[in-house]
C-alpha cells in the first residue's frame, strides 16, 4: 500500500493527464485501469486508516510501493467524485 500524499503525486497526476487511460469501477473502492495505447489492465484499491489514505496498484510500480503510479492517478478524481456522492446523500459531484 501506497500512502497518498498531494505533494507526492503530482508527476503521477500529470503523465495521467498525457495517457488518459481507461478507469472502470469494479466496486466500493476498486478499480481497473487499462492503458489506450498497449491494452495493459491494472487493479487499483484505495483504503482509508487511522484517517490516512493508502492505494495499491497491482502494476510494478505499485507493486514495488516506492511512489504513486499514474493508475493510481487516474482512479483518484473518479474515487474522490464517487466517495462525495455517498457521504452527501446521493448529490452528484459533477458540476451543471
Amino acid at each position: 500500500m501506497i500512502k497518498l500524499e498531494e505533494s507526492k503525486m503530482m508527476k503521477a497526476i500529470e503523465k495521467a493527464r498525457r495517457e488518459k487511460p481507461f478507469v472502470r469501477v469494479v466496486g466500493w473502492r476498486q478499480y481497473e485501469v487499462t492503458n489506450k495505447k498497449t491494452g495493459a489492465t491494472y487493479s487499483v484499491g484505495f483504503d482509508v486508516r487511522d484517517g490516512q489514505r493508502f492505494a495499491s496498484c497491482s502494476c510494478a510500480a505499485g507493486q514495488a510501493g516506492r511512489f504513486v503510479c499514474y493508475h493510481v492517478a487516474a482512479c483518484a478524481g473518479a474515487h474522490v467524485c464517487i466517495a462525495a456522492t455517498r457521504t452527501s446523500g446521493g448529490a452528484s459531484c459533477i458540476a451543471a
